[in-house]
């Protein structure tokens, strides 16, 4: 009898100590905040400075084909027009994207607040999917530098941009004319964002200098997405967008991308998976804006966010 309660002591410590008791806890202090995606960031009357940010202020666009990231795709796309002309998407294309943002430099108040300086790259393949040997058709590469900026949930981003085209020997070897052209844009854009907890819409304009020809346009860029507060199965997050941009020299002729899927996070929030089908309608946004023909086509993307 009087090792009872000496028992109960024991067991009631046991309890404590459990690993779930542990994991509650713990887990918290462990999360990684991706400042892109907290839709109400606190507020604070301290000043930091940070160098090589981990994060960034401005959420990337979840649907511009152009946004540096890492993703995989393939698409079967239906020519407008000539299917013999420069630069037209084949029926079937595949896609290879690697790049992203790397923060340099930021001033914050509070967790997600402030202003902050980065540096981008990015490279977009694009392979015939139809030829024996999946040739390239071309390959763009981007670097250039971002400032961003986030006040409660209105962020905004200004982007300076050098993109250069480089085709693949395949297609250069049917169209031996454009071996020595120089091929490629340098382009300033500005965006705006207001951010809600499962709603997004953003614009802006922009201006591009083509370097084939010397010519020069001014750019319209619009979007939104959705993101949903509910999961499926505690791990898998519904979500979508549609992009839409518009540049002066063609006569403002839109250019529509729509995506929806879902949206896998690592329980430390530090990665994400994205499973999306794509539909665009409009210019092919890769190669060199002398080589995009109008098309429509539809596909499956993955998207991996480190």
């Amino acid at each position: 009898m009087k090792r009872r309660p000496l028992v109960l002591i024991l067991l009631l410590a046991l309890l404590w100590s459990s690993p779930a008791s542990a994991q509650t806890r713990v887990t918290p202090t462990n999360q990684f905040v991706r400042c892109e995606y907290v839709t109400d960031p606190q507020i604070s009357e301290r000043v930091r400075f940070a160098l090589l940010p981990s994060d960034d202020l401005f959420r990337p666009l979840l649907t511009d084909p152009k946004e540096p990231r890492s993703s995989i795709e393939f698409r079967n796309a239906k020519p407008q027009g000539s299917s013999a002309s420069p630069g037209t998407l084949r029926a079937r294309t595949a896609g290879v994207t690697a790049g992203g943002v790397l923060g340099l430099w930021a001033r914050k108040t509070g967790e997600c607040r402030g202003i902050e300086i980065s540096a981008l790259t990015g490279v977009f393949g694009q392979f015939n999917v139809d030829s024996p040997s999946y040739d390239l058709i071309g390959a763009d590469f981007l670097i250039g530098a971002q400032i961003a900026i986030r006040s409660n949930r209105l962020s905004g981003r200004l982007r300076v941009v050098h993109q250069t085209n480089h085709l693949g020997e395949d297609f250069t070897s049917q169209n031996p004319v454009l071996i020595d052209l120089n091929l490629g844009s340098e382009t300033i854009e500005a965006l705006g964002s207001i951010d809600g907890t499962e709603l997004r819409a953003y614009a802006g304009l922009g201006y591009v200098v083509f370097l084939h020809g010397n010519d020069r346009s001014v750019l319209a860029h619009a979007g939104a997405e959705f993101r949903s507060t509910r999961t499926i199965r505690g791990a898998l997050r519904p979500l979508a967008g549609v992009d839409v941009q518009s540049l002066q020299i063609r006569s403002w002729a839109i250019t529509a991308t729509a995506t929806g899927g879902v949206e896998w996070v690592s329980d430390a929030f530090a990665r994400r998976l994205r499973l999306l089908v794509v539909a665009a309608d409009g210019y092919s946004p890769f190669g060199d804006v002398s080589l995009q023909r109008k098309s429509r086509s539809i596909g499956a993307q993955l998207q991996i966010e480190f």
